[in-house]
Order: structure tokens, then sequence, then C-alpha cells
């Protein structure tokens, strides 16, 4: 009986440790940051499709959604204008998983 708890107290944690690394693993989402230059507005999308749909934005960036896209901006490389400064970025989140709770 000793044996079996022994190689539960040792499984248990490990087990923990691989599920945790293999489930709740963060996740990046990809972020559009506009930025009005003359009102220091700011704008997120999680797309650049999202960002067209907002007719504020649209009508400031002065570009066609496919030439946005062939822009290809990123963190390194924002879109800008005389009117805004698009960038992209990153959001950093976890994924939760309830079934962990129920192998508890």
């Amino acid at each position: 009986m000793q044996r079996k708890s022994y190689y539960i107290l040792i499984f248990v944690p490990a087990f923990l440790y691989l599920y945790q690394e293999s489930h709740m693993l963060k996740q990046d989402r990809t972020i559009i940051h506009v930025e009005v230059k003359d009102t220091h507005e700011h704008f997120y999308f999680g797309s650049a499709a999202a960002m067209f749909e907002d007719s504020r934005v649209k009508n400031l960036l002065g570009i066609a959604y496919q030439t946005f896209r062939k822009r290809r901006i990123s963190e390194n490389n924002p879109y800008e204008n005389e009117d805004v400064i698009v960038r992209k970025g990153s959001l950093n989140t976890i994924l939760h998983d309830s079934s962990l709770a129920d192998l508890l």
C-alpha cells in the first residue's frame, strides 16, 4: 500500500506539469492598433478586415483593403499616412482548460 501512494506522489505532480504545459499554453492573437495622429485616439481590432468595417478608420486610411493587405505590416513595419499610424502586434493570452478540475 505504501508503494502505491509513493507512485501517486511522484506521478501526479509530473502529470500536472505536463498537462499544464500542453493545455494551458500561451496563445498569441493578432491585434491591429490604429492611432489617429490629430486626436490621439486609439482603436484596436482583431484583424485587418475588422478594421475596414469601421467607417471612421476606413476613411482615415485612404487605401483599399486589398492594397493594405499587400503592404504586409508588422511590428517593425507599420503603415503610416498623414492621418493614422497602423501597427500590428500580438495579445498574449492563456488557454484555460476546465477539464483539469475534472481530473483532480
